[in-house]
C-alpha cells in the first residue's frame, strides 16, 4: 500500500467513528504539529524497536502480531510514564500551566504517531492518517479542557490529576488498536469478524450506560461492524484489552451455500526442504540416544 502525504489524508473511514473534540476547546492541530508528530512518530517507534529487538522483524516485514502488540505496548508504557512525570512537576508547581499543556502535547502527539504505527501493518495510509488526525485533534481539546478545569480549580492539585493525566498516555494504545480495526471495517476483500482479548489488568464491567470489557469478551468472535473500540467501555484509555481478527468462514457468509473452506486453507503446509534438513539433525541425535540407552539397558 502506498505511504500517504499529509496533504491527502482527507478521507474519513467506517467503522468506529473518530473522536470529538470538546466544544469551546478550539482544539487545533496544526500542519506543522502534524508533520512534526508524524516524523517523530517514526523515529520513536524505530528506537522502541530497537530497544524491544525487533527492529530486524519490522525492517524486513516479517513481524507478526505478537509483535506489532509488544512494541505497540513499550511505546504505550514509554508515554504513561511521562505523563506522569509531567503531572508530578505540575502538581509540585515546578512548571507552569501553559509549559505543561505544550510538553504534554509534545509527548502526546507523536506518540500516538508511534503507536499506530506499531500497530498498523504496512505503511499508513492516507485513510489511516484521517482517522488518526481526527482522534488527536479531539485528544488537544480533551487536554486543553483539561487545563481549564486546573486554572479553575475544577482539577486540584492532586492524585486525582495524576490519574487523568494518565490518560493520555493510555490514548497511544486505544488509538492504534482502533486504527486497526477502522482498516478492517474498510477492507472489501472479505468479511471479518473481531474479538476482544483481555489485557493482563483489571477489567471494567458494564455500568453507567457504558459496556463492560469483560462482557464484551464474553461475546466472542462476532462481526467487526459490532465490536466496540478499545476506549468505547467503561475504563476509556485505560483499557489494556486488543481485538483480534479472523475472515467469516465460507459457510457463515450470507448468500454462501455452505461449502467448506478450500482446503488449502485447511490443510497444514508441508515443511520446505530448508526445513527438513534442519530438521534432520534432531533426529538423528535423538535416535543415536535412544539406541545408547538400549544398549545400556541390556
Amino acid at each position: 500500500m502506498p505511504t500517504a502525504t499529509l496533504a491527502t489524508a482527507t478521507k474519513r473511514l467506517p467503522g468506529p467513528p473518530p473522536l470529538k473534540a470538546p466544544r469551546g476547546s478550539r482544539a487545533i492541530l496544526t500542519t506543522a504539529e502534524r508533520s512534526a508528530g508524524l516524523a517523530t512518530g517514526r523515529e520513536i517507534a524505530a528506537s522502541a524497536a530497537k530497544r524491544e529487538r525487533l527492529w530486524f522483524r519490522f525492517r524486513r516485514g516479517k513481524a507478526t502480531d505478537a509483535d506489532r502488540q509488544r512494541l505497540a505496548t513499550r511505546i504505550t508504557l514509554d508515554a504513561t510514564h511521562e505523563v506522569k512525570a509531567l503531572a508530578d512537576r505540575l502538581i509540585a508547581g515546578t512548571i507552569s500551566r501553559p509549559s505543561w499543556e505544550a510538553r504534554m502535547r509534545a509527548v502526546v502527539v507523536p506518540r500516538i504517531y508511534a503507536g499506530t504505527i506499531a500497530a498498523l501493518p504496512g505503511e499508513l495510509t492516507a485513510d489511516d492518517l484521517a482517522g488518526i488526525e481526527s482522534d488527536i485533534t479531539a485528544h488537544v481539546g480533551y487536554l486543553k479542557r483539561f487545563r481549564a478545569d486546573i486554572a479553575t480549580g475544577k482539577q486540584a492539585r492532586d492524585g486525582t490529576l495524576r490519574n487523568r493525566a494518565t490518560l493520555y498516555g493510555g490514548a497511544v494504545w486505544s488509538v492504534g488498536q482502533n486504527a486497526v480495526l477502522r482498516r478492517m471495517l474498510a477492507d472489501k476483500s472479505g468479511r471479518w469478524e473481531g474479538r476482544r482479548v483481555l489485557g493482563a489488568s483489571d477489567h471494567c464491567r458494564a455500568g453507567k450506560g457504558r459496556p463492560g470489557c469483560i462482557e464484551e469478551a464474553a461475546k466472542g468472535w462476532q462481526s467487526v461492524a459490532k465490536v466496540v473500540p478499545i476506549g468505547g467501555c467503561r475504563c476509556h484509555s485505560r483499557c489494556h484489552c486488543s481485538i483480534i481478527f479472523r475472515k467469516q468462514r465460507a459457510s457463515q457468509q450470507k448468500g454462501s451455500s455452505g461449502t467448506v473452506p478450500p482446503a488449502a486453507s485447511t490443510q497444514a503446509a508441508r515443511p520446505s526442504l530448508l526445513g527438513r534438513l534442519w530438521e534432520w539433525p534432531g533426529k538423528a541425535a535423538r535416535a543415536a540416544i535412544a539406541g545408547v540407552r538400549r544398549l545400556a539397558g541390556r
